[in-house]
């Protein structure tokens, strides 16, 4: 992405693609603080920013304020080369340091004028002095060897691929004459990127999509028969407000990293856009290698999981060393003992430790209409955040801890905008999701560097 200041351009390789200049703030109890200017309320979710002229307030624009996970949270920062760390995490630099840029066909070299994000990836300048960017900014991703895109069609446009279960990394091509909203995603409206161009621009990005049986969750379509399959093979859906696809192609993936993820249903693939869980949109903010493979399933409890065959079994069969989980349960856990939640979550801590994965546990995002201190506290009196929190340092493991984080989120914004129906007080729609998979993206800058290289 780029800034004009001063007549320079300038390359800024943050996370999630936002062009921003972030200032950080943190609680002084240690839970997130929200950062208000001028009393208005927003979140950043960090994905797919769109380009701020330096000189303006950018960010959290004219009153915004944004409640992030960790002890920290981020503000829009005006121009001048402000520069923030986010959860005692490395900076995020504006106007010094990064990375160069080569020179397109015409152009002259240049210099990234923001430290580079994701890695220290760099871009190119292309014909006429356009960008083309690739992943979180990268410049050595391929061009498609055959582009597929004949095989897409319908409106929005789908490719249908077909293939077997597996992983697929895809590359596309976004950009054009016209400037561009770009939403790509894959089986169940499952959001692997978000990303703006500009008129003349092109941007070349790849991913990789978990495939399987059954497409969205799980499990339930043997549950409910009014739940779909999906299609078999591999989906893939160019959405937005102005998409601009120009080129697409994909391969089988073999052995990616996977990012296994057990859930209840605000977690989720939903078949239906008028819900959507957070883990439906976490794969925007990774890079390849990461594969998401996504196995909440709705009305799913601690207990539940570790019984349905085709929900934890199934992520310990094929969880292997190397491989990351995330666990996020406690919203049906509604008449549990503490002793028997905790031990349930052991479990599965100890099946991915003795498989060599990395486990993140995730205390449940909150509900609308409870104070901090009643969220998931069930009715046996099992205070289901706060034991997440005492195992995962007991078993020295990260905890991101989404009940805390959503919870000051809520109070800064109109919650109907952001959750199913605007009356679901539980589950969040696509907006909502969207925040919350931003939520987990930056707690996993902030916690786990070993995962965060993978971030876009």
């Amino acid at each position: 992405m780029t800034a004009r200041n001063s007549n320079r351009w300038f390359l800024l390789a943050g996370a999630g693609g936002a062009l921003l200049a972030l200032a950080c703030s943190a609680g002084s109890d240690g839970n997130p603080a929200s950062v208000a200017t001028a009393g208005a309320a927003a979140a950043i979710s960090g994905a797919g920013g769109t380009a701020t002229p330096a000189g303006g307030a950018s960010g959290a624009n004219a009153g915004a304020a944004a409640a992030i996970s960790g002890a920290a949270s981020w503000a829009g920062a005006a121009n001048g080369g402000a520069s923030g760390s986010a959860f005692g995490g490395a900076p995020v630099s504006a106007g010094t340091g990064g990375a160069s840029s080569p020179a397109g066909a015409g152009g002259a070299p240049s210099s990234a004028g923001a430290g580079a994000g994701a890695g220290g990836a760099r871009a190119s300048a292309g014909a006429g002095g356009a960008w083309v960017a690739g992943a979180g900014g990268a410049s050595d991703i391929p061009a498609c060897p055959s582009n597929e895109l004949s095989k897409c069609s319908g409106d929005p446009l789908a490719c249908h691929f077909g293939g077997d279960p597996g992983n697929y990394e895809v590359t596309v091509e976004l950009g054009g004459a016209s400037s561009g909203e770009t939403e790509v995603e894959a089986e169940y409206f499952r959001r692997m990127l978000t990303q703006s161009t500009s008129a003349g621009q092109t941007k070349r990005f790849s991913f990789v999509t978990n495939v399987r049986v059954y497409e969205g969750e799980p499990l339930r379509p043997d549950q409910d028969a009014a739940t779909s399959k999906g299609i078999a093979g591999l989906d893939v859906y160019f959405r937005g407000s102005s998409p601009r696809p120009v080129s697409i192609c994909h391969q089988l993936k073999d052995k990616p990293l996977l990012l296994w993820i057990e859930g209840d249903s605000t977690v989720t693939d939903q078949e239906s856009t008028d819900y959507s869980g957070w883990g439906q949109h976490l794969p925007q903010h990774f890079l390849s290698p990461i594969a998401v493979a996504n196995y909440a399933d709705s009305g799913e409890s601690s207990a539940s999981v570790l019984a349905s065959a085709k929900l934890w079994p199934t992520i310990k069969k094929g969880m292997k060393s190397g491989d990351w989980v995330m666990v996020q349960l406690g919203h049906n856990d509604k008449d549990i003992t503490a002793a028997a939640f905790k031990a349930n979550l052991t479990t599965m801590v100890h099946d991915a430790k003795a498989a060599g994965a990395h486990m993140i546990l995730v205390t449940p995002i909150a509900r609308v209409g409870y104070t901090l201190a009643e969220e998931h506290v069930n009715s046996t009196g099992a205070n289901l955040p706060q034991i997440i929190r005492d195992l995962g340092k007991s078993e020295s493991v990260p905890v991101i801890d989404l009940t805390v984080t959503t919870w000051n989120w809520l109070q800064t914004i109109k919650w109907q905008d952001y959750f199913a129906l605007g009356t679901d007080r539980t589950h969040t729609n696509p907006k909502g999701a969207d925040i919350v998979s931003g939520f987990v993206r930056d707690a996993l800058k902030a916690q786990v560097p070993e995962l965060a290289r993978y971030l876009r």
